[in-house]
């Protein structure tokens, strides 16, 4: 039987975007910067909220929190020649690290080979969903968050290695691809900074769009180099209860994620008519762990723009198989507590849960935007 916890979050955010420009031999550098300002409570006495699992802590009932949605960044932007490019973009949000590898966000070279193709090397944005490349930069869509069952599971930001970018027309129809690959870390929740490695990471982006829609399509793979040292601990524990748990040491490498495959897979789509926009994305993630088996996540959004406000109303899901411990135990009541730890372990990815989402956003300005949400979470 599976029970539905309804869970009323609401948000009110305010979103500044602000341009300045320096001018270094006819105007080849650029800075800009951007910020959010948003603040985040919910109404739920049993669950708290996160924007993403990369954050330690969420927000409690009743509660104000401006970390969940808040941050402040600048980006640089370099013209060397008419074919070469250096860009950098720094943000600071709420993070176990702030050292300048933690807030470097991109820093990469970009040359364009031909007019159809481009070059980049260096930390760009990881391509593994449509939004990837903006999550931080709340001005760029139309929500105060996005929508966390796609994006929140995954907390990567950046890829360090290289990318080929490929552009072309088919009649009206503009054609782009895009091949990546390097390395990337992800800090997950926990009290300190503990990372885990993935490399390499390989991937592929293919995108059609024409003047009223839009579809794009990525593969993503990549091991996991590592599992995190909390996660390591409970792992190496786990056999010496084999006298307890029949085939507790096989169990125990089948939750480790050291040097396990994981592949995404994603697949947008967006139509324009009139004053309306209708977007959707579909996620798929598997992986050689069992904390991340076939995971499905998925987002729709439909969106009336009424010259500078925007109405939306959105509905995003995550859908997994949640583990129960099944293994033969001699003596339960001796290792009930080693059961439970496992079964919270191996359901940390596998959430199962539906957000719908009313909200509006008012373009105050052309660089500055205030946007308020309403959602319900059922769990």
């Amino acid at each position: 039987m599976r029970i539905n916890w309804s869970v009323t979050l609401r948000f009110l955010s305010l979103s500044i975007l602000t341009l300045a420009h320096q001018s270094m031999a006819s105007t080849q550098f650029d800075f800009s910067g951007f910020g959010t300002m948003g603040l985040a409570t919910t109404d739920s006495k049993q669950f708290g909220y996160r924007n993403d699992m990369s954050l330690n802590d969420g927000v409690d009932y009743h509660k104000a929190d401006f970390s969940q949605v808040s941050n402040i960044g600048v980006q640089l932007h370099y013209k060397v020649t008419d074919d070469l490019d250096v860009v950098g973009q720094f943000i600071y949000r709420k993070q176990d690290e702030n050292d300048l590898d933690g807030v470097t966000q991109l820093a990469f070279a970009k040359y364009r080979v031909t007019p159809k193709i481009d070059i980049r090397v260096g930390r760009t944005a990881i391509d593994v969903f449509h939004f990837s490349d903006v999550r931080d930069i709340g001005i760029a869509y139309p929500w105060v968050v996005l929508p966390n069952e796609v994006y929140g599971l995954i907390p990567n930001r950046h890829l360090d290695g290289a990318d080929v970018i490929y552009r072309s027309r088919i009649n009206k129809v503009a054609f782009s691809s895009k091949l990546f690959w390097g390395e990337t870390k992800s800090d997950f929740s926990s009290s300190t900074f503990d990372p885990i490695d993935f490399s390499p990471l390989t991937g592929i982006k293919l995108e059609l769009a024409q003047q009223h829609w839009l579809v794009s399509a990525r593969y993503t793979k990549t091991k996991a180099q590592n599992t995190s040292a909390g996660l390591g601990q409970f792992i190496t524990a786990l056999p010496s209860f084999s006298q307890f748990i029949s085939g507790i040491g096989a169990l125990a490498k089948q939750i480790d994620f050291t040097n396990k495959d994981i592949i995404y897979k994603s697949i947008y789509g967006q139509y324009n008519w009139d004053h309306f926009e209708l977007s959707g994305e579909w996620v798929h993630i598997d992986s050689g762990a069992l904390p991340l088996e076939e995971i499905d996540n998925a987002f729709v959004n439909l969106s009336y723009q009424n010259k500078n406000h925007t109405f939306y109303v959105s509905y995003s899901l995550v859908e997994s198989d949640g583990y129960k411990f099944s293994e033969t135990v001699v003596e339960p009541e001796l290792v009930q507590q080693v059961i439970f730890g496992i079964e919270e372990v191996v359901n940390t990815f596998r959430h199962n849960q539906s957000t719908t989402s009313l909200g509006w956003r008012w373009d105050v300005t052309e660089t500055t935007a205030l946007k308020i949400q309403w959602q319900n979470v059922n769990i």
